[in-house]
């Protein structure tokens, strides 16, 4: 077992865990509805959207804090090996653009006297909690740690990986915002 960022290797029991308390929150959140794969198909025409695990340990060598994301592997079912466009990528900005937007805002309200407050959200599994809403079945093959062969997962919300999880999930927090 790999970190999928640093290439080095992790302790599976770490993962084991790791991989276990993911899937307790998405059955938790009730992220899906398991259904057959029988009425994926009938219902799609296509077996279900693949999914992979993402593990990183957020910690050190000393200090594992090994974590786990399940992702669709929507962009690579739907769109094969070909290259894939810029409109289909949606990246969460890295943590050094944050530090130099606080910088520059900093730097402004001394230039002008005027006050600037950015805005710094991070939610921890943001996509969890944009619910599906575009009226299409979408459905996600489950992973092995479920034990559920020939089940899959009619999705009530957002898994990472799909192309809508971005858009549904600044929809959410908009709404969210708007409620206030």
């Amino acid at each position: 077992l790999w970190d999928d960022l640093s290439g080095e290797p992790l302790d599976g029991s770490l993962v084991t865990v790791a991989k276990r308390k993911e899937i307790s929150e998405m059955y938790r959140r009730s992220v899906w509805t398991e259904a057959l794969t029988e009425a994926c198909i009938r219902d799609t025409g296509k077996p279900p959207i693949p999914v992979r695990w993402v593990t990183t340990n957020k910690g050190d060598k000393l200090h594992p804090n090994v974590r786990c994301r399940l992702v669709a592997k929507h962009l690579v079912a739907k769109y094969g090996g070909k290259e894939l466009s810029e409109d289909l990528f949606a990246a969460m900005p890295p943590f050094e653009l944050v530090k130099a937007l606080l910088v520059k805002a900093v730097q402004r309200r001394d230039q002008k006297k005027k006050v600037r407050k950015p805005l710094f959200v991070d939610v921890s599994k943001a996509h969890l909690y944009a619910p599906v809403t575009d009226g299409v079945k979408n459905y996600v093959a489950l992973p092995p740690e479920c034990g559920k062969p020939g089940a899959c997962g009619l999705l009530n919300s957002w898994l990472y990986g799909l192309r809508p999880a971005s858009n549904g999930w600044q929809d959410a927090y908009t709404r969210q915002l708007a409620e206030v």
